[in-house]
C-alpha cells in the first residue's frame, strides 16, 4: 500500500477552477486507475484556500502511473497556476484496512 497527504494552498482567484480541476481528478482516478484504491479531497473549514488530498494506491508505481495520466496532466496544468504551497507527505498504514474495491467499505 502506497499512501499520500497532499498539503496545498490555492490562490482566492483560482478558488472555482482548481475545485473543478481537483474534483474531476479525484472522481476519475479510482474508476479507471486499477492501482488507484481512494482518492479524498477536502477543503479546510475555516480557510477555503487550504486543501489536503488522502491518496491511497497499491504501490508507489501506481502512484507514479497516476502522475502520468490524462485526467492528472489535466488537474496539473491548472493547479500549476492556482497553487502558491504544495507539500506532500508519504504516510505508512500502521494497520492496513480490508477495502473492497466493489463496494468501497472499509473494514478493520
Amino acid at each position: 500500500m502506497f499512501i499520500v497527504l497532499v498539503q496545498v494552498r490555492v490562490r482566492p482567484e483560482w478558488l472555482d477552477r482548481f475545485a473543478a480541476a481537483i474534483s474531476e481528478n479525484a472522481r476519475v482516478s479510482p474508476r479507471v486507475e486499477p492501482g488507484c484504491v481512494r482518492f479524498e479531497v477536502s477543503q479546510v473549514a475555516d480557510d477555503p484556500c487550504a486543501w489536503v488530498f488522502h491518496e491511497v494506491y497499491v504501490s508507489r508505481d501506481a502512484w507514479l502511473r497516476h502522475r502520468e495520466s490524462p485526467h492528472f496532466l489535466a488537474y496539473q496544468q491548472v493547479a500549476s497556476e492556482a497553487l502558491l504551497e504544495r507539500a506532500v507527505t508519504e504516510l505508512r498504514p500502521v494497520e492496513p484496512p480490508t477495502i473492497s474495491r466493489a463496494s468501497g467499505v472499509v473494514t478493520g
